[in-house]
């Protein structure tokens, strides 16, 4: 069967992604064909002993999707996860469909500089005129920038058909953020009819005039085949480029070629090389990668105290799953001395990020007392939480739990998650990726 991609679970936030290898990897372990489905079964051996059951299917299929900018992305191949209070099984990859929340998005909010930077003069009006004026007399980068605020309604009513005029004008003058940002309003049908063939026009304009962004992104349309024969030899020859300019995502998306041999031959030394450098730089995507790899010994010798270090380093700058991978860690002394303390705080940031497995997880610990004073009260409430998002194990455990407390105290549960869940984070969006000037 080769290569297959599977989705586990229905109710996260975040589809829990994964795949295996093949059917021989498939049956074994611990899973099984039934039903025209892949499951992963095991003996339940107690309300919080995690088991695959008809809610966790495994479905695979017969395609390798692509994590770049510009999408979310299905999650390259891994072939287990851990779940409830499972350990995954061998593989160098693990949950990767929070990539666009956690990395593209970073990049369209935090990374990239604030379009209106050059113009903030007193008054919010004050700048918009500024920008006006500037735009107006022919200033690229005003128009780029006036183009952002219509695009965002920042100061101005939102308007994509102004905002594509401000766009044009500046490309037109060569300048490749409105080149890019005319193309995305293109693909996305922004103020204007949706065109995929001007899109990738104005696209591979912006990225043979130097930008990251349209290289990346051209990389991700030849890799998915999105509105062209997929190629991963073309999806490589962008990402090199945007690679060579120091992009840390396209820097991943060279090595996750590398590791697969997709375009090119397979080199798995080469391909780590490439995930360290953008490890290095900062990319919790890759930094989590490379933990997979040392933990599972995939492409390298296994080592599960440099896996720490790098879902450390991926934790600390947001990454739900190495949270919860982190987490587990400690939980079970993988690769360090055991710390219940430091597995119920990681437990907690992924649940704070909705991850049901860790909300799971956590409030195992506050029944078990490990970690935590133990407090049937904050247990149900996570046990709960988890458990609203469709895990049917969560479920089991909730319902242990009930028949443990007191009226009171399930209601005192209950009223706990009801006021946590107006604080919960907004799912991820696909919300455009717009380039913007310089200050």
């Amino acid at each position: 069967m080769g290569l297959s991609i599977v989705r586990l679970g229905r109710g996260a936030e975040s589809p829990q992604w994964a795949a295996i290898g093949s059917s021989a990897a498939c049956a074994g372990r611990g899973v099984r064909w039934r039903g025209g489905a892949w499951v992963l079964v095991a003996p339940p051996t107690g309300p919080f002993q995690f088991r695959y059951d008809a809610d966790m299917t495994v479905r695979c299929i017969d395609a390798v999707p692509r994590p770049a900018l510009g999408h979310a992305p299905a999650g390259p191949p891994v072939r287990a996860v851990r779940t409830g209070v499972e350990r995954r099984g061998c593989s160098a990859w693990s949950v990767l469909a929070a990539v666009w929340f956690l990395v593209v998005g970073p990049m369209a909010r935090a990374g990239l500089p604030d379009p209106t930077a050059a113009y903030r003069v007193g008054h919010p009006a004050t700048a918009v005129q500024a920008l006006r004026r500037s735009a107006a007399a022919g200033d690229a980068r005003a128009q780029v920038s006036l183009g952002v605020r219509y695009d965002y309604g920042r100061g101005v009513p939102r308007d994509p058909v102004r905002a594509l005029r401000w766009y044009r004008r500046a490309a037109a003058q060569g300048n490749v953020m409105g080149q890019f940002n005319v193309g995305w309003h293109y693909e996305r049908g922004l103020g204007v009819r949706r065109d995929p063939v001007l899109a990738r026009y104005w696209y591979r304009k912006a990225a043979t005039g130097g930008s990251v962004q349209a290289q990346v992104l051209l990389g991700a349309i030849y890799d998915e085949g999105r509105g062209v024969p997929r190629d991963y030899r073309a999806g490589l020859k962008w990402y090199r480029m945007a690679a060579r300019q120091d992009s840390a995502l396209a820097k991943f998306n060279v090595a996750w070629h590398l590791d697969l041999g997709l375009g090119v031959p397979r080199n798995r030394h080469q391909a780590m090389e490439w995930y360290h450098e953008a490890a290095r730089q900062g990319l919790a995507l890759a930094q989590f990668t490379l933990a997979q790899h040392y933990d599972q010994g995939a492409g390298v010798a296994a080592d599960p105290a440099v896996a720490v270090v790098w879902y450390r380093r991926a934790a600390q700058r947001g990454f739900t799953p190495a949270q919860f991978n982190l987490a587990w860690d400690y939980e079970h002394g993988h690769g360090m001395s055991r710390d219940y303390g430091q597995a119920a705080y990681w437990y907690r940031k992924a649940a704070e990020s909705g991850d049901v497995r860790a909300q799971l997880n956590l409030g195992r610990l506050y029944y078990q007392g490990r970690g935590v004073p133990k407090d049937l009260v904050l247990a149900r409430m996570w046990v709960g939480l988890s458990a609203a998002e469709g895990n049917a194990h969560a479920t089991q455990a909730r319902a242990f739990l009930d028949r443990l407390m007191t009226e009171p105290q399930v209601a005192q549960a209950q009223a706990l998650a009801r006021r946590w869940l107006p604080q919960r984070p907004v799912s991820a969006t696909r919300s455009a990726t717009l380039a913007t000037p310089l200050p």
